[in-house]
């Protein structure tokens, strides 16, 4: 199962990557959380076909929420755990990524040797924060309630999830025998390179936003995504 998340300024951004997920993952169910959207967007959002019928939105809130949508991630999969009891495994992306292939390799070796996680480790103080594979077992439940409460202690600055769950994940380790699939750099590639899995438009070389997203659009057509 796959778990999105966006706020008003990504929103439009949600359709491309379900799509791509439809054409290499058409079996996955889909879960979107929408946070701070405009009265139109939220409409939309609430009827599933608005962007995939495999898609399940839940309600959005009636006022604007204090937090930066990034302070949510364990929260959004918390919930999608909670909603979906019968779903093993929960992949989380951000919606500024596109997938270029199936992720049949990580599914499987997550399920067949009992993984509980699985992300590209940049470095002992930071996991990349594109991408992240959990397995729902009693330690990442655990793991995903300490991350959550870290992260909405009201305290925000720059990068706060990424180095955080990095930490986490040494002390589940060590300390609870949590089993880590490290993935190389290459599976995330924004340049799309032979063998990468994702691509990315969140490069600061791609410009502003809106040459991000002139950028995504053009990758999405590429791949036969409308």
């Amino acid at each position: 199962m796959f778990v999105l998340y966006f706020d008003s300024k990504y929103y439009h951004w949600a359709p491309q990557l379900i799509g791509s997920i439809k054409k290499f993952e058409p079996s996955e169910l889909i879960m979107t959380f929408g946070i701070n959207l405009t009265p139109d967007q939220a409409v939309k959002s609430d009827r599933t076909s608005a962007f995939h019928l495999n898609v399940s939105v839940p309600p959005q809130p009636e006022e604007e929420v204090p937090f930066q949508v990034i302070e949510r991630k364990a929260e959004y999969l918390i919930d999608a755990i909670a909603s979906f009891p019968t779903q093993k495994l929960f992949i989380m992306m951000d919606i500024d990524m596109l997938l270029l292939r199936p992720l049949t390799e990580v599914k499987e070796a997550m399920l067949d040797h009992k993984f509980d996680f699985a992300a590209i480790l940049a470095n002992p103080d930071k996991i990349c924060g594109g991408f992240y594979a959990f397995r729902k077992t009693s330690v990442v439940m655990d793991l995903l309630d300490e991350w959550n409460e870290f992260l909405m202690d009201g305290k925000f600055y720059y990068d706060k999830d990424q180095p955080s769950l990095a930490l986490l994940v040494r002390k589940y380790q060590f300390e609870h025998g949590l089993k880590v699939l490290p993935l190389t750099r290459g599976y995330l590639d924004y340049k799309s390179r032979e063998g990468s899995h994702i691509w990315s438009a969140h490069k600061s070389e791609f410009g502003e936003k809106h040459n991000r997203f002139e950028l995504y659009q053009k990758v999405s057509k590429e791949l036969g995504i409308k």
